[in-house]
């Protein structure tokens, strides 16, 4: 989907300066993304500890829920990444909503990609529910 990049929005390097990766997991995302832009601060969120202590010098771990946090960290981000959080996201829209609060406007006024499951339809009413992935790519010019 991604055609092994990173990320699919018209980033410059000279433009990001934060990044927040929310639901940051394993931190791999994060550590490449420190990597390939240097001059950024990275700050990669989760609710379990359990990244890797050796980093790049400019990537930073918080323990933080993104729903139930208000993600005061300071500062505005100039892309937030947000990705496969299946099952773990109660509210995608109050999440993509904080998401949109603190992304700084610029080139792009906001992109969003997301990906999330959503229940379509109970078979046989033995509680099976059968899910959907939806996409959905939004970018503001």
């Amino acid at each position: 989907m991604q055609q092994n990049r990173l990320f699919l929005a018209p980033l410059k390097k000279e433009n990001v300066k934060r990044v927040l990766d929310v639901g940051t997991g394993t931190g791999i995302w994060a550590i490449d993304f420190a990597e390939e832009f240097p001059d950024a601060q990275v700050i990669g969120t989760d609710i379990s500890a359990i990244q890797p202590t050796s980093v790049p010098y400019n990537l930073a771990w918080l323990i933080d829920d993104c729903e139930t946090s208000d993600w005061d960290y300071g500062f505005s981000f100039d892309y937030v990444h947000i990705r496969t959080l299946f099952g773990s996201i109660k509210d995608w829209p109050a999440l993509y909503e904080k998401a949109y609060r603190f992304v700084i406007f610029c080139d792009y006024q906001a992109f969003l990609a997301h990906c999330y499951v959503e229940p379509c339809s109970q078979e046989d009413g033995l509680n099976t529910l059968k899910f959907r992935l939806k996409f959905s790519l939004t970018i503001t010019p």
